[in-house]
């Protein structure tokens, strides 16, 4: 079991050290516990291995909100990203962007991303949340991600579907979308329609799991609808904003 420095954990807390109040953190459908870890799984010859926590504005205010990643044990010779409101750099810790959430809001603007690179073993990672007039009450949790050769075919198979919301939105130029989709998906899309209901995009998704980013700019200033298409049904529908 690898082991974490002492004096690097107190570090971490300290800076994890507020009491949320205004937040709360959804791994999938379930409530998840603030400081608590999620452990993702991949092959360490995958391009990425993704992880997803959406966040709950529960105040009465409406929150602007920046995100921070800390590291709390690296895998050397590996890199991390993240996104949210778009996605940066690997050496960029805290979001230059905000992500507006009014009260009793969802969103799913986050995911934390690593790139094994061929090499097996762990890395540990902590993200916290916090309101920008409000900086002292944050939520945070912790991902250890996993590059292993002993991922099995029914831990494939068992993972959820998942589609992003898409980001940065509203979007001005590229509009991006993080995915999983279960094995034995046959098609999958992204249709994105006007407010009259025409079609003015079709995105086809390859691959199982991964990224894909869409060039807007032949899309005029306004609202727009995107509908996931896996296997010819529509599983959500969601909105899309357009301005520059």
């Amino acid at each position: 079991m690898k082991q974490i420095v002492l004096s690097l954990l107190f570090f971490v807390t300290l800076a994890f050290s507020a009491q949320a109040q205004m937040f709360e953190l959804y791994h999938g459908d379930e409530l998840f516990p603030m400081g608590e870890t999620i452990e993702v799984q991949g092959y360490p010859g995958d391009f990425e291995i993704i992880a997803h926590m959406t966040l709950k504005n529960i105040s009465s205010s409406t929150a602007v909100i920046k995100c921070r990643k800390i590291d709390v044990d690296l895998l050397p010779n590996t890199t991390n990203t993240f996104c949210w409101g778009l996605c940066y750099a690997n050496f960029i810790y805290l979001s230059p962007l905000t992500v507006t959430l009014a009260p009793g809001d969802t969103t799913n603007e986050f995911s934390g991303h690593y790139m094994p690179d061929n090499h097996e073993g762990y890395t540990t990672m902590g993200y916290s949340f916090f309101d920008i007039n409000n900086p002292n009450d944050s939520t945070y949790f912790y991902v250890e991600y996993l590059g292993t050769p002993n991922v099995g075919i029914e831990d494939r198979e068992d993972m959820k579907t998942y589609v992003s919301n898409a980001y940065p939105n509203p979007a001005s130029s590229i509009v991006s979308f993080d995915y999983n989709l279960p094995r034995g998906t046959r098609n999958a899309m992204i249709n994105v329609h006007n407010l009259l209901g025409a079609k003015v995009k079709e995105m086809n998704i390859a691959g199982s799991h991964g990224k894909i980013s869409v060039d807007v700019n032949d899309l005029k200033d306004g609202i727009y609808f995107y509908s996931v298409n896996l296997d010819n049904q529509i599983v959500e529908t969601k909105r899309l904003i357009i301005s520059r």
